[in-house]
């Protein structure tokens, strides 16, 4: 009889054992492999919402400066405008019916006066002013018709 208990003992221990081990292997592998993994995946997570907070300040940044850049841009361009309507010369210019000589030397004095308001800007400014009854196009260093534009 002894030796009948001793057997149920030893039968019952190695089952024991046996789940000891396996929760000692599921514990191992959770530390070993699980924790670093998730360590990992927030790690990442962070670094990604790092990455794309910078990614949106950098380009809000570029976007305001683009903006303002812009602003300037038609500020000027409305400055200049605004100035040349004022200008006697043009009005004259506008209300000739025929581009002769007095006409274009009126005409290339607009340009000149065109090209200095158009160095004053800061950015590089083209324009042009069309005139309908001559049929004529005056730009900061040209009078031409239509056609030839």
């Amino acid at each position: 009889m002894k030796w009948n208990k001793f057997k149920n003992y030893n039968k019952n221990k190695s089952i024991f054992n046996r789940h000891t081990i396996l929760l000692s292997w599921l514990i191992s592998y959770i530390i070993v492999l699980l924790i670093p993994f998730a360590g990992n995946l927030i790690v990442n997570a962070r670094v990604h919402h790092i990455i794309e907070e910078d990614i949106f300040a950098s380009n809000k940044m570029r976007l305001e400066i683009l903006r303002d850049k812009v602003d300037v841009f038609f500020h000027e361009s409305e400055r200049i405008a605004s100035e040349m309507m004022g200008d006697d010369g043009i009005a004259r210019l506008s209300q000739a019916n025929s581009a002769d000589n007095f006409t274009r030397y009126d005409a290339i004095s607009i340009g000149n006066m065109f090209q200095r308001h158009i160095f004053s800007a800061s950015h590089q400014i083209s324009g042009y002013l069309y005139f309908p009854k001559m049929d004529m196009i005056l730009s900061n260093n040209s009078l031409i018709d239509s056609k030839t534009f």
